[in-house]
Order: C-alpha cells, then structure tokens, then sequence
C-alpha cells in the first residue's frame, strides 16, 4: 500500500490545522494556571530554579513546579527567551506536536491494519470534542493529551502480535511525568498489559527496559526535591502556590473534600486560597452538614481576612480538619458512597463544560438555579446571548453520553463474541479508567478535563473494534 492517506484525510488534517490557527489567533485564552506556570517559566529562564517565588527577587524557594511538574514550565521558558512575552509560540508549537501526532497514529494503525481508516472514524480521532481546541490555551492539557496518544500509537503494535519499542515507552512515560503526574496511572495498565500478552521472561525483560529509562530520567529531579526539602512527589491534594514556600492548608483541603463534587465547587472555596485571597472565598450551601456548621464556617473565615497573602494559620486550618473528621465521622454513607458517586456523573456528564473550545457564559455566576429562576422572556435572552457556548457545551456533553454508551456496547460484543485479540487493550483501557477515575471520585478533583485521557483510549479502542468487526 504505497498512500496509505486518502485526499479526504489530507483535508481534515489541514482544515484542524487551519481552525486550530484560527483559534489560536482569535481567541488565545489563559487562566489562573497560566499564571503560575509563567512564573515558575521565569524562575528557571532568569534564576535556574524550580520556584514559584517572585522570579523578581531571586528568593528561589524550592517547589516542585507548577501545579503539575516543572517539564510544561520549562517548555514556556524556552518561548519567553526566545520570543519575549508573547506565548503564542507556545501555542503553536503544541498544535504542531498534536498534528504530528494524529499523522503518526493514523499512519501507525492504518499500516498494522493494512487497510485504509473510515474516514468517520479519521474524524473522530482528529476532531474529537474532547482534545480539540485546547491547543489555545498555555496549559499541560494539549501535550498532555498529544503524549497520551503517542503512548497508545506506540503500544499499538503489541495488539499485533508485533515487536514494541519499550525504551521509548519509558521516555514517553517519563516526559509525560514532568507535564503531568498524573501519568504515573499509565504505568500500572502498561504492566498489566505485559503480563497478559508475553510470557513471563519477555515481560520481565519488558519491564525491566521501561524501569530502567523511567528511573534514569526521573531519578535527578526526585533527588533534587529530597535535597531541597520537599517530598519526593508533590502531594495528591491541591496545594497553595503561595510565595514563601509549597505549603499546603491540609485541614482545609480535607474539609472540602468531604462535600464538594464539581470543579466549581471546589474553585471557588479553594483557588481564591491559592495566594492568600481569603476576601473572595465563595462557599457553596452544600458545604454545610448543619446549621452549627455554618456559624462555625462563617467565624473561621472571618479571621482568615486578617491573614490575606499569607498562609492559613494552623490554629484555623485545625477548626477545618475537626469540622471535615466530624462530617467523615457522623456522614459516612454520603461522604464514602454518595459523594463518590455524585463526583463520577459530575466529571462524565458536566453539561456546561466546552473544554478547549470557547463556550464561557457572559456571566461567570450562572448555574441552574440562576437560570430556572429567570422568566420566559430572560431565558431566551439568555439562549441568544450564549448561543455559541452553548452549542459547544451541548455538542460536548452529547459525545461523552455516547462514547460511555458505545464503550458499553463494545464491552458486551467483545465477551459475548468472545474477540481475543481485542481484550489485551480493553484490559489495559479498562484498568486506567478504574484507575483514574478512583483517584478522581475519591479526591475533588471533578474538572471533566481530567478524564480526557480516558476517553482517548475509549475513542481508540472503537475505532479498533470496528474495523476488527468488520474484517472478520
């Protein structure tokens, strides 16, 4: 098969690339994350430390990087020496990555396949809901997502009874660790994929390759954190990023975690925290257990605003740890059971997230209360004024519905049809989703974003399935 790409994919492929531009250039946006990952950027451009101190002062107070690790920051840094403070570059350079991407992986599948890819599914993988768009933002989602496909791409060839690369594996795994840690939930399905399709001394081999690269690239920065001061791994909650150092106002943190369950929840009692904004805390009323609770709340809080731009006391925090230990002690079927479930449909099935793609609401206060209460007259005020975002949130929030209902599907045909060849990569995709989204419902963190890497390898898995289904 000498062109293993059709006209149409040649389209596609330019027509993301060209809406991709557009976005960028119309609508570059950055966040609260941008922030900080700017000045962690400055830090290691003028300072050569992993700080989020102020890069002005050189103070260089140790932190792990970011609110992920110091590999995206590092990244920046290299665009602001070159560029200046325009991040545009930023942005273009990821989109280039994730087109480079898409080409090797429909290149890689269709190969293996020897066949040409349908061209929904050629749709599907390039203009996915979920991963497009994203690549207008500074943050780790866009290499994030294009690392997680060039993992899978890279894996492909095992479903093949083909050979593997497993040292790229483990420079994959490694650098995917520095944009993000929650890359360290691949390694387990990698080895259970292993174990499933080699025998015991090629999986050992396996294993053993992936460790070895792995520890060999990660292994500095861990030592530089132990040497430091720091842990060896950022923690798993939500931290300050607060300038005299990486500390964490756990009793807080705990107090949230048993009764937020969306990401707006969470935000607006935790990101004004972040740098010591205590004035523009926003508690939402499921917080409260009782009413004693709410007085409670309400006096700690008062006392934080006498400590703005600084961390939150310990005496304070230890009131918030009693009122989170007393809601675990006296609550426990809504906060070990329903609280779980409540955060799985909110990271699924959010009908208000656009993701990469602009949808923000001309009021950044709405939520369904806000619009139930609106007369006839201002609700249809409010559909033609946010038609745009609403049409990307529903188009969004209509494809999650589907992909969970064909997963399903595919789930069922492979057992019932009992499709061997299939099950190695249902296992490895089933394993992270376990994985994943146990960590997920388990801590606060509910932004849908952080299951997009799911649902790639659920995208992955279909187009898989089909064209197994269809050459047999």
């Amino acid at each position: 098969m000498t062109n293993l790409f059709t006209k149409k994919t040649y389209f596609f492929l330019f027509m993301f690339f060209l809406i991709n531009l557009l976005l960028i250039i119309f609508f570059p946006s950055e966040s609260g994350d941008t922030n900080t990952i700017k000045i962690v950027a400055k830090n290691i451009l003028y300072n050569y430390c992993i700080s989020l101190s102020n890069p002005l002062n050189a103070e260089c107070i140790p932190h792990w990087g970011s609110n992920q690790g110091p590999g995206y920051p590092f990244l920046v840094s290299i665009s602001l020496y070159l560029f200046g403070e325009n991040l545009n570059p930023v942005r273009f350079f990821q989109m280039t990555i994730h087109l480079g991407v898409l080409i090797y992986f429909i290149f890689k599948l269709q190969k293996l396949l020897n066949i040409k890819i349908n061209n929904f599914f050629i749709l599907i993988i390039i203009f996915s809901p979920l991963t497009f768009g994203w690549h207008r933002y500074v943050l780790t989602e866009s290499i994030s997502f294009s690392l997680t496909i060039f993992l899978l791409t890279n894996l492909l060839p095992i479903f093949f009874n083909k050979k593997v690369n497993f040292v790229l594996i483990g420079i994959i795994v490694s650098i995917g660790f520095f944009i993000r840690y929650d890359f360290i939930f691949y390694i387990l399905p990698i080895c259970l994929l292993l174990f499933i399709t080699q025998n015991f001394k090629s999986f050992l081999i396996s294993s053993l390759k992936i460790s070895i690269i792995s520890i060999l690239i990660v292994s500095p920065y861990l030592y530089r954190n132990f040497q430091t001061g720091l842990d060896f791994l950022p923690p798993t909650q939500i931290g300050l990023h607060l300038e005299d150092g990486p500390k964490t106002p756990n009793g807080y943190v705990d107090w949230i975690s048993t009764w937020s369950f969306t990401n707006y929840m969470y935000a607006n009692a935790l990101y004004p925290v972040d740098y010591g904004n205590y004035d523009n805390i926003i508690i939402h009323e499921k917080a409260y257990f009782n009413d004693s609770q709410v007085k409670l709340v309400e006096e700690n809080l008062n006392k934080l605003s006498n400590y703005n731009n600084l961390a939150i006391p310990k005496e304070i925090d230890n009131n918030f740890k009693e009122i989170a230990e007393y809601n675990r002690n006296n609550f426990k079927k809504y906060v070990y059971f329903e609280l779980p479930v409540k955060r799985f449909f909110s990271l699924w099935f959010n009908p208000v997230t656009s993701l990469g793609f602009p949808g923000s609401f001309n009021n950044n206060r709405i939520d369904l209360n806000y619009f139930t209460n609106l007369n006839s007259i201002e609700k249809l005020s409010f559909v033609i004024e946010n038609s745009y975002g609403l049409f990307f949130k529903l188009a969004n929030f209509i494809y999650r519905f589907l992909i969970i209902i064909f997963f399903g599907y595919v789930i069922v045909k492979i057992f019932k049809n009992n499709i061997k060849k299939l099950k190695p990569i249902l296992y490895f995709v089933s394993s992270f989703l376990l994985l994943k989204n146990f960590f997920l419902i388990f801590t606060f963190y509910t932004a849908t974003r952080h299951i997009i890497s799911s649902v790639i390898f659920i995208e992955i898995l279909l187009i898989l399935f089909f064209f197994k289904k269809n050459s047999t």
